[in-house]
């Protein structure tokens, strides 16, 4: 078992190439994590709720399935922070080399967001989402990855921005 869940489950969760969203099993696990301290189901769980390839540790070995798949959840990351990707960028943060294989990556996403992939210009340019990484919300202490993409005050904060700006911008030059 590890940390209340046991492996052949938790491999099974995050090799699923459906699920993105793994905050519940996080939760669940951080509970009962009490008596399981430096449990890897707990580690393993925190990076894919909030973390990117770059949060994993040397001590934590991926499948080539989980690795796929935590690429998948970096560019995910990348394209709430940035509307336009350049290749070279998303192959940093994913290290990884392979061109075409990022492309299929976006492409697999194409349920979550809609983008313009550009070969020549080497970019992708995210035009809609329709999904995105979960919040953090200090619900547990997170023990591997350093900075979670997104906190509850941030979006917080960026809901208030935009309602100012719809407030004073957009509104008024409608009436």
């Amino acid at each position: 078992m590890w940390g209340s869940i046991d492996e052949q489950r938790l491999v099974r969760i995050l090799e699923d190439p459906q699920k993105l969203h793994y905050k519940d099993e996080w939760i669940h696990v951080a509970a009962g994590d009490s008596r399981a301290r430096g449990s890897r189901a707990r580690d393993l769980l925190e990076i894919f709720t909030f973390g990117t390839v770059e949060d994993v540790p040397a001590s934590i070995e991926l499948s080539e399935r989980m690795l796929h798949k935590l690429r998948k959840l970096t560019l995910l990351s990348l394209t709430e922070l940035y509307r336009v990707i350049p290749y070279s960028f998303a192959l940093e943060k994913c290290q990884m080399s392979d061109r075409s294989l990022m492309e299929t990556y976006f492409i697999q996403l194409g349920s979550v967001l809609e983008f313009q992939m550009d070969p020549i210009s080497e970019t992708v340019t995210v035009t809609n989402f329709f999904d995105c990484r979960d919040v953090y919300d200090n619900e547990a202490e997170l023990r591997i990855v350093r900075n979670a993409h997104y906190t509850r005050e941030q979006l917080v904060t960026g809901l208030q921005k935009w309602k100012l700006k719809l407030e004073n911008e957009i509104l008024p030059s409608q009436s």
